[in-house]
């Protein structure tokens, strides 16, 4: 029978795999632009005020500082050593604070259970040999 949203908390990999699927591979690699309000060296750089900005979702989420092997797709990144579901803030993908996409809870529920719904609607055994 295929899985609900109440037994979200219950597949710790499907919550893992969603995870690493949104940080991996994010469809939206550019948020939102923003503006500087003020004068502001960044890193040694300086940006003058009222520069635009855009928030690049791809480069965040591939932070070798923030995810080790960041390149590689690993679900397991995001599951304790107890195969516990570990959520991490440090994946962007529906943006950030005031600004960020206010259809996120549905949308992750809409994920989830499209995920799942298509995974039980194959077979699924392990490969002779």
């Amino acid at each position: 029978r295929p899985s609900n949203i109440g037994q979200k908390d219950q597949l710790h990999y499907t919550q893992a795999f969603i995870l690493e699927s949104y940080r991996h591979n994010p469809m939206g690699i550019l948020s939102i632009p923003r503006m500087t309000m003020n004068d502001v060296t960044l890193n040694g750089t300086f940006i003058p005020k009222h520069t635009q900005i855009f928030p690049y979702f791809k480069s965040m989420n591939r932070d070798p500082k923030a995810f080790e092997d960041p390149d590689q797709f690993r679900p397991e990144r995001f599951l304790d050593k107890n195969g516990k579901f570990v959520n991490n803030d440090r994946v962007i993908f529906f943006g950030r604070g005031k600004r960020k996409c206010v259809g996120e809870v549905l949308a992750k529920a809409e994920i989830f259970l499209f995920l799942t719904y298509f995974i039980h609607s194959f077979k699924m055994a392990p490969v002779d040999g």
